[in-house]
């Protein structure tokens, strides 16, 4: 092989190879070189801008691979984080001569950008940097919907600058940017950019590839985007079909509920399972029936953290009761929904549900549901009862009625209703002050009745109750006492000691007990307790109906001393008491009042002075203190 040739081989063969341009023109000379004759500088030229052309193509090539690879990535990815990370990456791949690229998003709120990633940039304050809303770059590139490139950028007067920026750009050193808009759906999504630390002007094939990606970058984000909606869109759409199934199962387990007529209770078991947080069932009194979602605290063995029944929430209750539909308190703490139970006017209690949850339509039907059958299974438990009670009114009237042992149908009707004829009993009559307040006071008593084994109802215009117990005394305030506390309500109760019902003697009792109630209300007392023992004596002495001859009695032997205690603020009544207690013995009467012995002497003076020098006779004496006790029984408990 001659020279010529082999010098033309190696030539095309640097040519095929993408040979550098140094080893290129190298062997250019040599082909020259052997060619005959002068100088060929068409041939060199020629030659040269082949090389440029392939080297060119191949260039194309590779960012053309690029720019398919990136679209190609892109497009799987679903995460706009890894989207947007992935943009970048690839444009600096794309644009080798660019020192920095970052992406800029536009800020839904404000209408600026910001800066959310980059490769290459030094300063941190670049990469935190937001940009006002018609400044920078950004602005002019979402006006123009086109690219842009800026040879000098901090010089250049056809930009609305902003400080931050310019002093972003300045310490990270950059000075030619190049940018192009991220465009899907007919919105600028952002900007991406491309940065020399150096004076260069980008060429058109530089703002093309740019621009080209960007284009992809925008269909990538646009498709993660919505990915990331129809990924909501399913959560959502199957977190709605489990509520609706837990809801139409709720359904029909509270339909069995009341096929089966479960408790009340139940109800609450059933909720429990379809909503999280805390659930409350209150009864008609505001009391708690039942709880879920929550620990029994050990100390007090009651709910541990239970929402307050304060009045806030008695407030929306009544709210729920007015208007028949749930209330929805997302500003409380935590956020609830209240539901009156009841019926038309008939105000049975209510659920409660707090949980830190974002509260849906289908909760509240839900529990307007699940209100409406603990209102129908109270409805039934009530008459339940109410069957119950009227069996258990007739034995009771039975057994009050008749001064002759219980005969033997009432002996097994006493069995059937689990009333123990074999145990003493205590008779209690009750009074209540307001008619309006009997039905509530009625189911407290019928309720207390069924607790402690015995039996109630209405019976000779009182409200009757027999029950086993050791002290009429005690019966006679635990229930007065739970009546004050439970329902506030004004009631008299009297009590008679226990009795053997088998004797037939509870219908005395109770004619005792009503007579000591009516005792009671004689000397003004409409709120009080006491057992026929406190008032035996003043029963027999005195005819209770006669509220007249009783008043005339009190004033005929106590009036002068209460007229002068009244008028000079002295207590000679209660020294009299006491003096009395005392065994007439007037310094045990000091020791006990805490004065000194002249002070009770001269009040028994004063005490002559005003009923007479005889009044320590036994007839006066005795009317005495018949007349203190009943002063003492209208004033105290």
């Amino acid at each position: 092989m001659d020279a010529l040739t082999k010098s033309l081989t190696a030539l095309l063969d640097g040519l095929a190879n993408d040979a550098a341009p140094t080893e290129y023109d190298g062997l250019l000379d040599d082909l020259l070189t052997a060619l005959p004759g002068p100088s060929h500088p068409e041939l060199a030229a020629a030659a040269r801008g082949a090389h440029q052309a392939v080297a060119h193509r191949r260039q194309r090539e590779r960012q053309l691979a690029v720019l398919y690879d990136t679209a190609r990535d892109l497009v799987a990815l679903r995460d706009v984080g890894a989207t947007l990370g992935a943009v970048v990456e690839r444009a600096h791949q794309v644009l080798p001569g660019a020192d920095v690229t970052y992406l800029c998003l536009r800020d839904q709120e404000t209408g600026g950008f910001y800066v959310l990633a980059s490769v290459g940039l030094i300063s941190p304050e670049f990469k935190h940097v937001k940009v006002p809303p018609g400044r920078g770059m950004s602005a002019e590139i979402e006006r123009t919907r086109a690219a842009l490139r800026v040879t000098r950028y901090l010089d250049d007067s056809a930009i609305m600058h902003d400080s931050g920026l310019d002093r972003a750009l300045a310490k990270d050193g950059l000075a030619s940017v190049l940018g192009a808009p991220l465009i899907a759906r007919d919105e600028v999504l952002g900007v991406l950019f491309a940065a020399n630390r150096h004076e260069r002007a980008f060429t058109d094939e530089e703002t093309a590839l740019i621009t080209a990606l960007a284009d992809f970058a925008a269909l990538a984000i646009d498709n993660a985007h919505l990915f990331a909606d129809a990924t909501e869109s399913r959560r959502t759409i199957e977190a709605d079909n489990l509520a609706l199934r837990r809801s139409a199962e709720l359904h029909d387990r509270l339909a069995r509920l009341v096929i089966r007529g479960a408790e009340v209770a139940d109800v609450a078991d059933a909720l429990a399972d379809v909503f999280t947080g805390q659930l409350l069932l209150l009864d008609r009194n505001d009391s708690l029936l039942a709880y879920r979602g929550l620990s029994a605290s050990a100390d007090a063995g009651g709910p541990e953290g239970v929402i307050a029944v304060d009045s806030d929430l008695l407030r929306d209750i009544g709210e729920s009761r007015r208007t028949g539909r749930c209330v929805v308190r997302d500003d409380a703490e935590p956020p609830r929904l209240v539901s009156a139970v009841g019926t038309g006017r008939t105000f049975l209690g209510a659920l409660v549900l707090a949980r830190p949850a974002p509260v849906t339509s289908l909760d509240v039907r839900n529990l307007e549901r699940a209100a409406q059958i603990v209102a129908l299974l109270t409805l039934r438990q009530e008459a339940i009862v109410e069957a119950e009670e009227r069996v258990r009114g007739e034995l009771l009237g039975e057994l009050l009625a008749n001064h002759a042992p219980p005969t033997e149908a009432t002996r097994l009707r006493a069995c059937a209703r689990h009333f123990d004829l074999a145990r003493a009993q205590v008779t209690l009559a009750v009074r209540v002050a307001s008619e309006e307040d009997v039905p509530k006071v009625r189911r407290k008593v019928l309720d207390l009745a069924r607790t402690e084994e015995g039996i109630a109802g209405d019976f000779a215009g009182l409200l009757a109750v027999v029950l086993p117990a050791e002290s009429a005394k005690d019966a006679a305030a635990r229930l007065h006492q739970r009546i004050q506390r439970e329902l506030g309500v004004a009631v008299v109760v009297c009590g008679v000691p226990p009795v053997d019902p088998r004797t037939g003697r509870l219908a005395g009792c109770f004619e005792t007990a009503r007579r000591g109630v009516a005792l009671l209300e004689a000397l003004g007392r409409t709120d009080a307790h006491a057992s026929t023992e406190d008032l035996m004596l003043y029963g027999v002495l005195f005819d209770a109906s006669r509220k007249e001859d009783l008043a005339r009695f009190l004033d005929s032997t106590l009036g002068a001393l209460r007229a002068h205690d009244r008028d000079q603020g002295s207590d000679l009544v209660g020294t009299l008491t006491v003096f009395f207690d005392s065994g007439g013995n007037a310094a045990e009467a000091a020791r006990r009042m805490f004065v000194h012995p002249n002070t009770v002497t001269k009040r028994l003076d004063r005490v002559a002075s005003l009923l007479g020098a005889d009044w320590q006779t036994d007839h006066e004496n005795l009317a005495l203190r018949v007349a203190l006790r009943l002063h003492q029984l209208s004033e105290h408990d």
